[in-house]
């Protein structure tokens, strides 16, 4: 299913480039443009090297992540500081803030220092160019992203749903509306800016915590996830009893097959393959809705 409607990024053609990082899934969804465009594109010369391009000039990205004075403006919309707002309401990016004092060190000492949000911008900006760096990466302040260097934006799609839904279920129709409306609140306003690379939709969705298929398989009947998990290993096997012979169980009936995973019984080498190719099926899910 299509989540994210293209009219809100860039009217360029659209590429995916997916990283597997020891921190998590990362997702850049970059731009493919016209050599002269000023929008920032990506292309490969003749000795299949891939470069930046702007205005026909090839470049590399150096940036810098979490650029961030550790104010309201956490870079990601106010996610990131809606962990800890509810508990102090002066709370801004959750990892500057020390809640045993009730406020962000860092936030007052560049206050202090600069005398406003503002002069520590210019200021930032101008340090970073000094060292050589001409990009930010993603939990960089919004201001930080007008000061015109080049920037790659953090969505933080996947990983807010999982934290806000313990047991997420990406079957859930308001999964993809999620999507859609941060892509909207946070796409729509850059659709024209020629300093963004891209967007970095997710990090840390924590698949290996999650574990799928058991968890699909004991939500409720009327859960979008149990019945997709249920659609899934009747796909799988041409009956019930075949289910049962092969991970070595006794369900009564395919709603009643998450009851028996906690037994002795249970093939779980079956079932863990099973589990692997569900996985496989729940990430087509969420790169197809967070990357459309």
């Amino acid at each position: 299913s299509v989540a994210l409607d293209l009219q809100l990024i860039p009217a360029r053609s659209r590429m995916s480039v997916v990283s597997v990082l020891g921190c998590g899934f990362v997702v850049l969804s970059l731009f493919v443009c016209a050599s002269g465009s000023p929008y920032v594109s990506l292309v490969q010369d003749d000795n299949g090297v891939w470069w930046f391009q702007q205005n026909g000039v090839k470049f590399i990205t150096k940036g810098v992540n979490h650029v961030n004075n550790g104010g309201m403006d956490d870079g990601v919309g106010g996610r990131e500081s809606a962990e800890c707002h509810p508990l102090f309401p002066l709370c801004g990016d959750t990892l500057a803030f020390a809640p045993a004092l009730k406020y962000a060190p860092y936030y007052n000492t560049t206050l202090d220092r600069y005398g406003s949000e503002d002069a520590w911008a210019q200021n930032t900006k101008q340090r970073l160019q000094s060292w050589g760096f001409n990009s930010l990466g993603g939990w960089s302040a919004t201001l930080m992203e007008q000061q015109g260097l080049y920037y790659a934006h953090l969505l933080d799609i996947g990983t807010t749903w999982l934290r806000s839904n313990w047991l997420p279920d990406l079957f859930d129709p308001q999964f993809e509306k999620q999507c859609l409306d941060i892509a909207q609140k946070e796409c729509s306003p850059r659709a024209n800016d020629t300093h963004l690379i891209g967007y970095q939709t997710d990090n840390e969705i924590a698949w290996a915590s999650v574990h799928f298929l058991k968890t699909y398989l004991s939500f409720n009947s009327s859960a979008s996830g149990n019945q997709g998990a249920l659609q899934f290993l009747q796909k799988r096997y041409p009956s019930l009893e075949a289910l049962n012979a092969a991970w070595n169980i006794k369900a009564p009936s395919w709603q009643l097959v998450g009851q028996q995973l906690n037994s002795s019984r249970l093939n779980v080498t079956a079932f863990d393959t099973d589990s692997d190719v569900f996985m496989g099926e729940c990430a087509a899910i969420y790169f197809s809705t967070t990357t459309a």
